[in-house]
């Protein structure tokens, strides 16, 4: 962290932080609440290199603590007054007014019902709420299970009644998803682990998400339809018609000249979160860029280190964002939860 003063017209912001491990849109938006000046309009210069980038490394730019830079750009306009004036409860006559308990009976009648915490279930129940945003899923829900393993089958029964007690809002009591919960653990006995005094124990939100959408992907019925690139109709699962990201992914060797390309599906959409990542597109582009992947080499015929680039060929109407908190700590072989 070091401390830089800015110059913007007649004014000298003095000691402003500046964190040299942060990305520069940190820095710009400082100056944003300083100047008034937004972001994209912004540009800063008398840096090493000219004009600063939204993707410079300040640790390569010759930072130095009381040094000056220059802000240039146009402050943006102010908010303007509502057209609208505001009118208070209290100020309404008593005829304009509804009682507290018919406006909680119309805010019921928008809302969907809760889910029972059963014990550190949150992972499952904070799932259920976000497939129940989906109305697609809803639809093929209703259309039955096909999978060949029986636990699967109870699981999508089981998941289509909760989603049925959810959109029902006769009744103000939560959902206990209790069969739900027994059929998710008869799937995935991970989700049935206990700590040493018999509880269970808490889990991750985006396995529970990954479980659900694998088990629907297998038990749901699929569609057909046409292949881009032969033009032939092949069957697709509506999990990947809602939720697949097609992916086109290189693989280079980095001690040979060794390249792959492939294509791929993924389901969920990783922002990978560091001591240097604040903003969602910086997590995004990182976990799209891989380096240090061991892999078999069959030119050095032995193992090697790898470097994978993946981009998106084509989104899905869903994208499913998951904030990587969690890493494995080797040492001590646990997974630790990211404090940022």
């Amino acid at each position: 962290m070091v401390k830089v003063n800015v110059k913007f017209q007649k004014q000298i912001f003095k000691d402003i932080d500046l964190d040299v491990d942060d990305s520069p849109l940190v820095f710009k938006s400082q100056l944003w609440t300083l100047s008034g000046v937004p972001v994209d309009r912004q540009s800063i210069i008398g840096l090493k290199g000219g004009k600063l980038k939204d993707d410079s490394d300040f640790n390569k730019l010759n930072v130095k603590p009381g040094m000056t830079l220059m802000l240039l750009g146009t402050p943006g306009e102010l908010p303007k007054e509502p057209e609208t004036k505001t009118v208070f409860a209290e100020d309404l006559p008593p005829s304009a007014l509804i009682s507290a308990s018919e406006a909680n009976k119309m805010a019921k009648v928008q809302q969907y019902r809760g889910l029972l915490n059963l014990g550190n279930t949150c992972y499952m129940n904070a799932t259920v709420q976000c497939l129940a945003k989906v109305p697609e899923i809803s639809t093929e829900l209703a259309g039955g299970a096909n999978s060949a393993s029986p636990t699967e089958n109870a699981l999508v029964v089981s998941l289509n009644r909760v989603m049925k007690q959810l959109k029902t809002p006769a009744n103000d009591e939560p959902v206990s998803p209790l069969n739900l919960l027994s059929a998710l653990r008869a799937v995935n006995p991970q989700f049935a682990e206990q700590n040493q005094t018999g509880f269970y124990m808490q889990q991750d939100a985006e396995e529970c998400w990954s479980t659900m959408l694998a088990v629907l992907s297998r038990a749901l019925n699929s569609s057909r339809q046409n292949d881009a690139q032969n033009g032939s109709a092949v069957a697709v699962n509506p999990v990947d018609r809602l939720f697949g990201l097609e992916l086109q992914i290189e693989d280079k060797c980095n001690e040979s000249d060794e390249v792959l390309l492939k294509n791929e599906v993924a389901r969920i959409l990783k922002c990978h979160i560091t001591s240097k990542i604040s903003h969602l597109a910086d997590g995004l582009r990182e976990g799209m860029h891989e380096s240090g992947v061991e892999r078999m080499s069959e030119s050095l015929n032995r193992m090697a280190q790898w470097e994978r680039k993946s981009s998106i060929s084509k989104l899905p109407p869903y994208i499913a964002l998951n904030f990587v908190r969690f890493l494995w700590k080797p040492s001590e072989s646990v997974k630790a939860k990211i404090l940022r």
